[in-house]
């Protein structure tokens, strides 16, 4: 108990951690972000998919992204993520177990679990969706309408979320889509699947 009091009482200093690494990224990312701008247009450069190639590869640049990822959805930052990978048909995000994201039972809370599943499948779908509408002659919009887990077992350490794309419908309408992340421990023991279900609306630009 009295460890676990210790900790609590350092969260001050881990927040202020995180906000250092997320400001240094920031701001070395930031030339290249001005220039993807400069180049791209605003709308083409801060794509979830455009952030991602300006920032990835640059050190703290994942930080950083999940900073700006956060902004958007500020719930999602209440479990200190990261953005490990980004492609156009997968996607890694990870957390590390702390205090104030466990339950009872000395675990990460399952609510906690479901925001990192959520984070891995939305970038991904989001991303996907802003592609589409970038390279055809359609507008592509989504959002979840439906969100659940299953539990495997608990979750201590380091969390990671792993999602693949399936094929996203790209006919004018309004359309279901599923997609799910599973979640690993550091030991690779599958911990947890995060199902989500989108309502995806396609029209004509």
């Amino acid at each position: 108990m009295l460890f676990q009091t210790l900790l609590w009482a350092l969260r001050p200093l881990d927040v202020a951690a995180k906000l250092a690494l997320r400001t240094t990224g920031l701001l070395l990312g930031a030339p290249f972000l001005v220039g993807s701008i400069l180049s791209k247009g605003p709308t083409r450069a801060l794509t979830i998919g455009s952030l991602w190639n300006t920032y990835s590869s640059l050190p703290f640049g994942k930080h950083a992204l999940t900073g700006i990822i956060t902004l958007g959805a500020p719930y999602t930052g209440s479990i200190d993520p990261v953005l490990k990978k980004l492609t156009s048909d997968k996607s890694e995000a990870y957390l590390v177990e702390r205090p104030w994201l466990k339950n009872p039972f000395n675990s990460v809370h399952a609510v906690a679990l479901i925001n990192l599943g959520e984070l891995a499948s939305g970038v991904l779908v989001v991303s996907a969706l802003e592609q589409m509408t970038e390279q055809s002659d359609f507008k592509a919009r989504g959002i979840v309408t439906s969100l659940g887990a299953t539990y495997h077992q608990k979750a201590r350490g380091t969390i990671i979320a792993r999602c693949d794309l399936a094929t996203l419908p790209t006919t004018v309408g309004t359309h279901e889509y599923s997609i799910a992340s599973q979640l690993y421990d550091a030991q690779e023991q599958l911990v947890a699947v995060v199902n989500a279900t989108w309502t995806i609306k396609i029209i004509p630009k």
